[in-house]
């Protein structure tokens, strides 16, 4: 919390003050609210509190708060208090301003309190020199102009008398605002497919936006009013140099557009499928379209071709057929008549549900049988309509009985043979799309290059390659997954002529794809780290063991060494033991042997000795 005090800073002898502690802040009720005002006397409970000093001097104004949370503070201020003038003089204005050099726009607040009189005050009047006028103790202005402006202050007492005082002001032009400036932050390239990333929080505004619109240069556009709106995401379709713009604008009335472009390349290849991957996938074979018809057949007869001798892998799923008059039919078998003779071309265009297609041919001749008939008025049999030769006389024909030889009939000159028209002229498929695509993102083909024979287009059948059709001029298509796929458009006029275009599209990796590829590589590069800190760890362990294997064996044969160097040691003392023992034995029995043979060389002195006095007895 903080106590704060607002008030004058001077006054006079016996008149009363206003201080105000209403600009206090507290994060909870308070529980207190002393004032001290430095004469001796106090006051309580009031934030907004009226005091007259008595004596002139200079005194401390203590406002202490205290609040529910155990909080408190005090606010000092300091006033000084002149004595009272003599009754009956004059009064003396003073003005106090919280600011005397503001912008324009700004607003200065006056404070009069300050002044003194002999007699009770009984009006404050103010002039802030800028044609507005102000009444009371304080008063405020609000200047809208640059310059200096005298504030005057005259104050009346009740006895008539009056005085003026004057504040200058200094009014400075409005500091201009810093411009609106839009930035693009994006990678300079990005491929066809790939989500590209625009950012324009490095755009400046010293006020709030309150419009941002971006155009992606491809005829797609974004933004609005949020914050958030300054990074967007966009996804490129067709390859080429986009000129990307971001247009802000703010509260100031500012707008500033900022221009980035970026060059759209076509999405990479994705890698080749393994060589076994290709040879295990079944390779699926256009059809064969095949017309069972007559070569010949006259003007008006109702001709049935059939189309069931075609041949495919996958289920045929349209017949087209076209006569070369400018009819058409569908389904496998049909009928038709010609309406004149001449040679036509007959066509059958087949579609599987692959899309993939196929076109074959038949040349009929319809001829009218009524130029065909032989002269009514003939004497003789004649050959086969056919083989008449109206120009040559008949052979003279044998008769049983004799009759006058008649003439031949005089036959007419045939007519010249009537110019067959040309045949129709097929029109030609050409496919307008990308050759790499990347699957799960929308690519657009389109037909618009195509061009018509000898009549207009009238059908048009695409096949993606995947099992989806469509027939319309401009289509667009996603592939499910990578790989290659044959894209088929197979256009036909009115005279049921068709052609054939194939584009082959790679498509890359979609998006999913990519994500699942990057968490298995992840999750691969996780297991091989887990692995490696295994066989690490495992390694560790390995280490620790031999060296505890090695320190037992070096302990063992310590102690092995020890053992021996022991039993060696008890067998050389036991063998030392033996050889004393066996050699004081021999010296023993040397020392008895020598004392026998001693004692034994003792006896004959003795003998004769025993036997002479033997003798003598």
């Amino acid at each position: 919390m903080a106590a704060d005090i607002s008030g004058p800073a001077q006054g006079t002898a016996g008149q009363s003050l206003t201080f105000d502690g209403q600009g206090s802040t507290s994060g909870a009720p308070l529980s207190s609210i002393q004032w001290d005002f430095g004469d001796g006397t106090t006051d309580s409970g009031n934030l907004t509190v009226n005091h007259t000093y008595q004596n002139p001097g200079t005194y401390t104004v203590l406002l202490t708060l205290a609040n529910d949370n155990g909080q408190n503070n005090t606010a000092v201020q300091q006033v000084t208090i002149q004595a009272a003038p003599a009754a009956n003089q004059p009064p003396q204005p003073a003005i106090q301003a919280d600011a005397t050099t503001v912008e324009a726009g700004g607003t200065v607040n006056f404070d009069a309190s300050g002044s003194s009189a002999g007699s009770p005050v009984t009006s404050y009047d103010w002039d802030f020199g800028d044609g507005n006028t102000g009444s009371g103790q304080l008063a405020s202005n609000t200047f809208t102009q640059p310059g200096t402006y005298n504030v005057t202050l005259t104050i009346t007492d009740q006895n008539g008398q009056s005085a003026t005082s004057t504040q200058s002001v200094t009014v400075n032009p409005k500091a201009q605002p810093d411009p609106l400036t839009a930035s693009i932050s994006a990678p300079a390239t990005a491929d066809v497919g790939q989500p590209v990333t625009f950012d324009g929080q490095q755009s400046t505004s010293a006020g709030p936006l309150n419009s941002i619109q971006w155009d992606f240069g491809d005829g797609s556009t974004g933004g609005g009013t949020s914050l958030s709106d300054l990074v967007t995401d966009h996804t490129y379709q067709q390859p080429g140099t986009y000129t990307v713009q971001l247009t802000l604008s703010n509260d100031l009335n500012q707008t500033n557009t900022a221009s980035f472009d970026i060059d759209v390349q076509a999405a990479p290849l994705p890698p080749p499928p393994p060589a076994q991957a290709i040879a295990d996938q079944p390779q699926l074979q256009p059809p064969t379209a095949e017309i069972a018809g007559p070569d010949q057949a006259a003007v008006g007869e109702a001709i049935v071709f059939d189309g069931g001798y075609s041949q495919a892998d996958s289920p045929i799923v349209q017949y087209q057929w076209g006569f070369g008059d400018g009819a058409t039919a569908d389904g496998m078998g049909t009928t038709h008549a010609f309406a004149a003779p001449g040679v036509y071309n007959v066509t059958l265009n087949i579609v599987d549900e692959n899309g993939q297609s196929s076109n074959a041919s038949h040349f009929i001749e319809i001829v009218d049988t009524a130029a065909a008939q032989p002269p009514a008025e003939q004497p003789t049999p004649t050959p086969e309509p056919a083989q008449a030769e109206p120009t040559q006389a008949p052979a003279e024909q044998p008769t049983p009985t004799p009759e006058p030889t008649q003439l031949p009939v005089e036959q007419p000159t045939p007519e010249p043979p009537v110019a067959q028209p040309a045949p129709a002229q097929p029109p030609t498929a050409v496919i307008d799309g990308p050759m790499q695509v990347q699957a799960g993102v929308p690519v657009s083909f389109s037909s618009r290059n195509s061009q018509p024979g000898s009549s207009a287009i009238v059908q048009l059948q695409w096949g993606f390659g995947d099992g989806v059709t469509d027939d319309q001029p401009e289509t667009s298509h996603t592939f499910p997954a990578g790989g290659q796929y044959q894209v088929t458009l197979t256009v036909v006029d009115e005279n049921g002529l068709s052609a054939t275009d194939q584009l082959l599209v790679s498509a890359g990796p979609s998006q999913a794809e990519i994500d699942a590829q990057q968490q298995a590589e992840a999750q691969r590069q996780a297991e091989e780290q887990a692995n490696l800190q295994a066989q690490q760890q495992a390694q560790e362990q390995a280490a620790v063991e031999a060296q505890r294997q090695a320190e037992e064996e070096a302990q063992r044969q310590a102690q092995e060494a020890q053992r021996q160097a022991e039993q060696e040691a008890q067998r050389q003392a036991e063998q030392d033991a033996q050889q004393q023992a066996e050699e004081e034995a021999r010296r023993l029995a040397e020392e008895a042997q020598q004392q026998a043979q001693e004692q034994q060389q003792q006896q004959p002195d003795a003998a004769p000795q025993d036997g002479a006095s033997d003798g003598g007895n």
